[in-house]
């Protein structure tokens, strides 16, 4: 079954999407494809890693953490600024408006 489900997505799949790394995609970046983030994706996807709660993915949202408090020390925020990582505009827009209702 996984040869058969390869074989469509190389068949016809494949030769219908455009990569967003391709030099004529002037779209969104919804990714990036670099070496090192193929690895780690294919790592966790091997990992059965499931994200959604703390008793699954408490270590990733450690990691998560961490790469947040780095980038707001960057920033030059006062301590005690955070944040949180999204899949993209939608889920920023969303969160920034609760947010804002919240405070």
């Amino acid at each position: 079954m996984d040869r058969y489900a390869f074989n469509l997505w190389k068949k016809y799949l494949s030769k219908a999407s455009v990569p967003v790394d391709h030099p004529r995609n002037l779209a969104f970046i919804p990714a990036v494809p670099t070496r090192t983030a193929i690895m780690f994706n294919l790592v966790t996807s091997a990992s059965s890693i499931h994200g959604a709660y703390w008793m699954e993915g408490c270590w990733w949202y450690s990691c998560e953490n961490e790469a947040t408090r780095w980038i707001v020390s960057l920033t030059g925020l006062p301590k005690g600024a955070f944040g949180v990582f999204t899949s993209g505009g939608t889920v920023v827009n969303l969160s920034t408006m609760v947010t804002a209702r919240e405070h």
